[in-house]
């Protein structure tokens, strides 16, 4: 078992070193339709990447999120499900936007 995990931690290193020694891209690449190109030389950073650009880009402050959770998860109510809180937090951003429009 020990081999397996030894020969996978290689892999994954060489795959790095050829991905590092690569030269820069340009600005105006598209990072998507590289990985996508790119997918099968380096399947492992592949999926690296897939987690990381799946993160939608977000316009609230960080700030402001904590001191909306802060205002919600009270003393009385410090009980609630994580997907509750999530919930409602959508909602109340969305409700925002709707009354100030």
């Amino acid at each position: 078992m020990f081999r397996v995990f030894k020969r996978r931690h290689i892999e994954y290193a060489n795959e790095y070193k050829v991905y590092i020694s690569l030269p820069l891209a340009d600005e105006n690449t598209n990072i998507l339709e590289w990985w996508k190109a790119n997918q099968s030389k380096f399947p492992n950073l592949f999926r690296m990447a897939q987690n990381y650009l799946a993160i939608p880009a977000t316009s609230i402050l960080s700030e402001e999120s904590f001191s909306m959770g802060k205002n919600l998860i009270t003393d009385k109510r410090n009980r609630l499900v994580g997907k509750t809180v999530q919930a409602y937090m959508c909602l109340r951003s969305w409700w925002s936007a709707v009354l100030e429009e």
